[in-house]
């Protein structure tokens, strides 16, 4: 879980869109990068607070469930918005910090999912 809030974290400041060849991190397209660096932090300290612990108690697990669900969220709209662009003006084209995010937000529900729960 703490990889899934790490990639959610990195994706804010990798490209999530191309315009005209020029890279644009999430921070550079709105509230993106702050909502994905955000999350990130959350997910990735609940999963380092994990590693220290037996497993994965049920507080955590909803952390992991909903961080993930809102990573996976963000990742949608901002493809959808791009995908606007790049109908409306061309020469827009998503960045990998969009598909970064959504492989974040999954890695974080699958460990929610299936992650080893506390041990008694």
């Amino acid at each position: 879980m703490a990889l899934a809030g790490a990639l959610i974290g990195v994706a804010a400041v990798l490209p999530w869109e191309t315009v005209f060849g020029v890279g644009l991190n999430g921070f550079d397209v709105g509230t993106a990068g702050a909502l994905s660096l955000s999350l990130g932090l959350i997910v990735g300290v609940s999963g380092l607070l994990q590693i220290r612990g037996r497993g994965i108690g049920p507080g955590t697990r909803a952390v992991a469930l909903l961080g993930g669900l809102a990573a996976i969220g963000l990742a949608i709209l901002g493809y959808v918005q791009i995908h606007k662009q790049t109908l409306d003006y061309g020469l827009v084209s998503t960045g990998s910090g969009v598909f970064v995010v959504a492989i974040g937000g999954g890695l974080a529900i699958a460990a929610a999912l299936f992650g080893r729960g506390r041990s008694a």
